[in-house]
C-alpha cells in the first residue's frame, strides 16, 4: 500500500513537471524564419489587384503600376518566386504568381508590407 502511494506521488510529480513545461510560451530556438508581421491593406495604386486576383498576370500589374524591383524567394528552401514592388515611402507589395512563377503567370497571392525591413527575399 505504501509502495502504491509512493508510485502515485512520483507519477503525479512527473506529470506536474511535464505540465509545467508545456506553457504557452515557446522558448525553443529555431532556425526557421520568423513569420512576417501583420500586413496593412494595399495602397490605392495596387487596390485593383484584389478585385482581379487570379485573373491578372504579374506583367499586367507591372504594366499598370511600373516595373517590379526584385524577384526572389521568401524562404531559402522554397522554390516559389515572389516579385517585389518597392514604393517611395519604403513599403512594398509582394506578388506571387502561379507556377512556374514567371511574370507571364497569373497572380496567386498579394502581400503588402509597411517596410521593406519586414521581410527578406533570397536570390
Amino acid at each position: 500500500m505504501i509502495k502504491a502511494r509512493i508510485i502515485i506521488l512520483m507519477t503525479g510529480a512527473a506529470v506536474g513537471v511535464l505540465a509545467a513545461g508545456c506553457g504557452s510560451h515557446d522558448q525553443s530556438v529555431s532556425n526557421e524564419p520568423k513569420s512576417p508581421p501583420p500586413q496593412a491593406s494595399l495602397p490605392p495604386q495596387f487596390a485593383f489587384i484584389q478585385t482581379n486576383l487570379h485573373v491578372m498576370t504579374v506583367q499586367e500589374v507591372a504594366d499598370r503600376v511600373g516595373n517590379y524591383s526584385r524577384v526572389g524567394h521568401l524562404r531559402q528552401d522554397d522554390a516559389t518566386l515572389t516579385y517585389e514592388f518597392d514604393l517611395p515611402d519604403g513599403s512594398a507589395v509582394l506578388l506571387t504568381p502561379e507556377r512556374p512563377f514567371e511574370a507571364r503567370n497569373r497572380v496567386h497571392s498579394v502581400q503588402f508590407f509597411l517596410s521593406t525591413n519586414d521581410f527578406h527575399l533570397y536570390p
